[in-house]
């Protein structure tokens, strides 16, 4: 009886949220599917500034909201084959990759309303494109989605090696109780401190943000090492666990000592793209 009075609160969200967003993109309509799930879809014309340089552009896209909103943003494409398919900050579904999951989520999580997501992170991606269509750059510098997961969690936990960066995504993604672990086990940057006494104020941060997060992170990140470093990676077991050097198994048919014996039924990871 539960699933009917959420998916009304749900509904009520969504609604009262989208009558804020279409104030100010008259051209977006929002539909419901016949499976329950809500889009958005229309022209998104937006004015903006990046570096000085003025644009004024208008783009048709898509927005589907997850089934936990507003717990998770929207996924975005654009339909109106404007950007092409091989540019490289989209995911394999040809989503837009807004940047490090880890900062669009808690750029969201500041706010869960549909207004500031779009007119805070869609546009500003739009606008990216566009300043690489003037200027043959991004403003800010070239940086693809997949190195540049890895450079934030380097600079954020002020760690190089990309072995501990995995191996302190490894223990966010395994923790369950939220930002409430023992600071006084040892911290998973291998420094052999403890985590009060070591990155605790980062992990407690990173820690209220969803578990899927970090796994899809270690996945992107290990999808943009080398061969030798991904095995290498693999192999150590203390940083990946098993489930996800299965999935990689699959992607990139490395056999590693990580993925000998059974493979149990259902024991595969779902990585919740994008």
């Amino acid at each position: 009886m539960g699933g009917p009075a959420v998916n009304k609160k749900q509904d009520d969200i969504i609604l009262c949220q989208f009558r804020e967003l279409e104030l100010a993109y008259p051209e977006l309509d929002l539909k419901k599917t016949p499976k329950g799930s809500w889009i958005i879809e229309g022209i998104l014309r937006f004015k903006s500034n990046l570096n000085g340089a003025p644009f004024k552009s208008a783009f048709k896209i898509r927005l589907i909201i997850p089934p936990n909103y507003p717990e998770m943003y929207p996924w975005v494409w654009e339909i109106g084959d404007r950007i092409p398919e091989d540019y490289e900050h989209l995911f394999t579904n040809k989503s837009f990759c807004l940047g490090a999951r880890i900062v669009v989520y808690k750029k969201f999580a500041s706010d869960r309303r549909l207004l500031p997501f779009v007119r805070n992170q869609v546009v500003e991606f739009l606008s990216q494109f566009c300043y690489l269509m003037e200027y043959g750059k991004l403003p800010w510098g070239e940086l693809s989605h997949r190195y540049g997961t890895l450079a934030h969690y380097q600079e954020f936990f002020s760690i190089t090696e990309t072995r501990k960066v995995l191996g302190m995504l490894k223990f966010l993604a395994d923790n369950r109780r939220k930002n409430k672990f023992d600071g006084r086990i040892h911290c998973p940057c291998e420094s052999g401190k403890r985590i009060k006494s070591c990155h605790d104020v980062q992990l407690r941060e990173d820690a209220l943000c969803p578990n899927h997060i970090f796994r899809n992170d270690i996945y992107t990140i290990l999808k943009g090492l080398n061969d030798d470093d991904r095995r290498d990676v693999i192999g150590n077991s203390k940083v990946i666990p098993r489930e996800y050097a299965l999935k990689l198994e699959e992607e990139f048919r490395i056999k590693t000592d990580a993925v000998k014996g059974d493979k149990k039924k259902g024991e595969q990871l779902s990585f919740n793209f994008p």
